[in-house]
């Protein structure tokens, strides 16, 4: 069914079916009568875009001097021709004194055969688009099917048939649609489909894209804290490097949480970055799955670096047993 243009602002695909032929004022069987047609036409006009004048290439030309930038250098190699006429060694010099003017009128002459040669091509885009239009369509009117009607006499609320192969001639709101899936399912007889509205997509899935979101802005800014404390030593644990040894370390780490919790917390940055908070449930889940991969690490470090110690005590208290030997 042809859309709605005009009126109030209206979503066919949002509404049922029942709703979209009541917004209309139209039945599938009857269609458009006479008098609708006749007060729908003097009202949209015809389903085609607008035909314009073709500009000649001289006004097309004349436009590309309307800008007041290309007035103002146009200006400048005037005044700069008349100052390079008037000077006293000007005729010695012949050419080389009106360069400067000359070179501004070559820019101004090539920068408007480039909007003119733009335009053109944007007048070509514009007449091929028009030739994309479907010439003829289908329609029901006054309870009656009418074959060959011309696409640009279509108007809103025209009940429209599609076929297989033909083009879409207007924006429509599928009424009533079968497919035929004999090539996918090996069915010989067209299935009917759904034509149920489509809600605005602001629901579940956005509100789960962002805490997924939220966690991994999380999970970045801890992870990233603990990369920059690991980089004090590759094999010290953090258990006997407590943060406060840097105080500019400390102060980058202050820094980072708490912009982190800005960005989540206030709601107007929440809704410019697409998150939400993680709630405290969330917060644990979060915890109880990345600290004790951090805790296991850093005790394993802080085991291993004591064994290291006490392997050079050993050692040094052996080389010193053996010297009392000696």
């Amino acid at each position: 069914m042809a859309a709605l243009a005009g009126g109030p602002p209206f979503a066919p695909w949002s509404a049922t079916t029942a709703e979209v032929l009541k917004a209309l004022d139209v039945s599938l069987e009857q269609g458009l009568t006479e008098e609708k047609v006749a007060a729908r036409r003097e009202k949209h006009g015809f389903n085609e875009l607008e035909k314009e004048a073709k500009q000649s290439i001289w006004s097309m030309l004349a436009e590309q001097f309307e800008d007041t930038l290309v007035r103002i250098l146009l200006l400048a190699a005037i005044v700069s021709f008349a100052l390079a006429w008037f000077e006293e060694d000007a005729h010695e010099e012949g050419i080389r004194a009106f360069i400067e003017p000359l070179v501004i009128l070559l820019i101004l002459i090539l920068n408007a055969a480039v909007g003119v040669w733009q335009e053109s091509n944007a007048e070509s885009a514009l007449e091929a688009l028009k030739e994309l239009q479907t010439e003829t369509a289908h329609v029901t009117r006054n309870g009656k099917m009418v074959s060959d009607l011309p696409s640009r006499e279509l108007l809103p609320g025209d009940v429209v048939h599609m076929h297989v192969g033909d083009k879409v001639p207007a924006d429509c709101r599928v009424m009533v649609l079968r497919s035929a899936t004999a090539s996918l399912t090996g069915e010989s007889v067209a299935v009917n489909k759904g034509t149920d509205p489509v809600p605005d997509p602001d629901c579940e899935l956005q509100a789960g894209k962002a805490k997924a979101s939220t966690l991994s802005l999380s999970v970045l800014v801890a992870i990233e804290m603990f990369n920059a404390l690991n980089a004090l030593s590759e094999d010290g644990s953090l258990l006997s490097m407590p943060p406060w040894a840097n105080p500019w370390l400390l102060v980058a780490i202050v820094i980072s949480f708490s912009l982190h919790c800005v960005i989540l917390y206030i709601p107007v940055l929440a809704s410019v970055f697409a998150i939400v908070p993680l709630s405290w449930p969330e917060w644990q889940l979060v915890l109880l799955w990345s600290l004790p991969v951090i805790l296991i690490d850093e005790v394993l470090k802080a085991a291993g670096r004591a064994l290291h110690a006490s392997g050079k005590l050993r050692a040094r208290a052996a080389a010193a047993a053996a010297k009392k030997q000696q």
